[in-house]
């Protein structure tokens, strides 16, 4: 039986009793009136006379009919009707990576040697407003490509405010000259709105702004997001996120050698795992000078091949140590015995 009154404030007594064609009756449905599973209302383009089916299911040998297409943004790592984060430590260069898969997607260029699919771009931005004009030109000064195909909001987005995504859905569809292919926000915190992002019902919230954000277009969503404190390997707050996100990569950066390095951490769900990808940050000039006619300078990713990762000795377990104390011990004594005998 349906729970009608799942707040127990007493309604359900209301209904207990009732029949079936009561309780229809009771809904304003006259349950004299036979429920069809067909329309007759006429399709675009045809006649009363082709019945529209109202059911929700299609049957199989339709379903089957044809095969589901993969519309790659970047071959091997981004498609449209894809939610993806991109997480990592503070300064880790998470904005450079999505400002650079950006670019190369608004411009159509390969992107580390992967084949892309040039369009429509957003970048909403809620942080580091101040360098993001300089980031921009200054990748567009390294490759010498015109600058297009790109959208900026500088004012972020309230994804966990229903409200507020209604009216940023209307204002890509309004305002923008088509539908975009990649939707890129930076970073989660900063475009969350209000609620805790530590929290199951805000952080749904938040993912269900994503969902109406990315139904409404068929893009890419990307998110820059942090890593958890405790554990750099996995993103913060709910893990609500995670369950629905299609994709994770992890991005983290040398300090030592200000090389980023960009890994799966979430493999994805519809196709195979992609390669890791590493660049390092240089220096990239622009025309633009201060008022003291200095010139303004920002940084580039350019890439590299994937450094090899320093072997790590496996940590011991509590058995594993007790054994290897045991050995040394012994090879202690050993020694200490040969050389009671004179045996170097």
């Amino acid at each position: 039986m349906y729970d009608v009154d799942p707040a127990n404030t007493g309604e359900n007594d209301r209904y207990s009793d009732l029949s079936h064609a009561e309780l229809l009756a009771d809904c304003g449905i006259d349950p004299a009136v036979p429920v069809s599973p067909i329309r007759t209302d006429p399709v675009p383009g045809g006649t009363k006379s082709d019945p529209v089916p109202v059911t929700r299911f299609v049957e199989i040998s339709q379903f089957l009919q044809r095969p589901p297409a993969t519309h790659w943004l970047i071959r091997d790592f981004v498609c449209t009707d894809i939610t993806m984060v991109f997480f990592g430590e503070p300064s880790s260069g998470k904005s450079l990576v999505l400002i650079d898969m950006a670019c190369h997607i608004a411009t159509g260029r390969d992107w580390c040697g992967h084949k892309t699919t040039e369009g429509l771009v957003l970048y909403i931005c809620g942080e580091g407003q101040h360098g993001l004009s300089k980031r921009f030109m200054a990748w567009f000064q390294h490759y010498g490509e015109t600058p297009r195909n790109l959208h900026i909001a500088t004012v972020p987005a309230a994804l966990t405010d229903a409200a507020d995504i209604t009216a940023l859905i209307k204002d890509i569809a309004d305002n923008l000259p088509e539908k975009p292919v990649l939707v890129l926000l930076d970073t989660l915190n900063r475009n969350f709105g209000p609620g805790d992002e530590n929290g199951t019902v805000d952080m749904t919230k938040a993912v269900t702004g994503l969902d109406r954000i990315r139904a409404s277009t068929q893009a890419a969503m990307g998110v820059a997001h942090h890593c958890s404190k405790g554990d750099k390997n996995n993103a913060r707050g709910s893990g609500v996120l995670k369950g629905a996100t299609d994709i994770e990569y992890l991005i983290d950066k040398d300090q030592d050698t200000n090389i980023v390095t960009m890994r799966y951490s979430k493999p994805p769900k519809d196709f195979d795992p992609p390669p890791a990808l590493a660049w390092i940050i240089k220096k990239q000039g622009t025309p633009w000078a201060d008022e003291d006619g200095q010139p303004i300078d920002s940084v580039i990713l350019e890439p590299i091949s994937v450094p090899l990762q320093a072997s790590k000795k496996p940590a011991f377990g509590d058995n594993q140590r007790i054994a290897m104390d045991a050995l040394k011990r012994l090879m202690q004594e050993h020694e200490a015995n040969l050389q009671a005998s004179g045996i170097e």
